[in-house]
């Protein structure tokens, strides 16, 4: 009776081991596919959609508070549509000779709220 229990195990364990190689194979083969995607993406093929841009006034340079702007202060840049804060300038002349009520750093966009009266 041992030897009949241990050949029936013997049995099940091959099919056991075909089973988890098949499954291996699938799984490398999977792991390729998706890899040499991936690889395909990366190589520059695809297009990035066009972005809209609208000119914004950014900071120039650091500008302090209570400072009054002159037009080298300041810097008209191209900026994604959906980045334009509210109450931006897309000239600088308007700005020229009025008051910065808070400091603006370098890049900053520059709106309505940061600026006061004429001097």
């Amino acid at each position: 009776m041992a030897r009949i229990s241990s050949a029936v195990l013997q049995r099940s364990d091959r099919w056991i081991m075909a089973l988890a190689a098949l499954f291996a194979v699938i799984a490398a083969v999977l792991v390729f596919v998706v890899l040499s995607n991936n690889s395909d993406s990366s190589s520059g093929q695809k297009v990035a959609a066009p972005v809209n841009t609208v000119a914004v006034v950014t900071a120039a340079s650091d500008i302090a508070a209570r400072s009054r702007i002159t037009a080298d202060m300041l810097h008209v840049s191209a900026i994604p549509t959906d980045l334009a804060l509210t109450g931006t300038y897309s000239a600088t002349e308007p700005l020229a000779g009025l008051t910065a009520r808070y400091p603006i750093a370098k890049g900053e966009q520059v709106t309505t709220s940061k600026f006061g009266e004429e001097l």
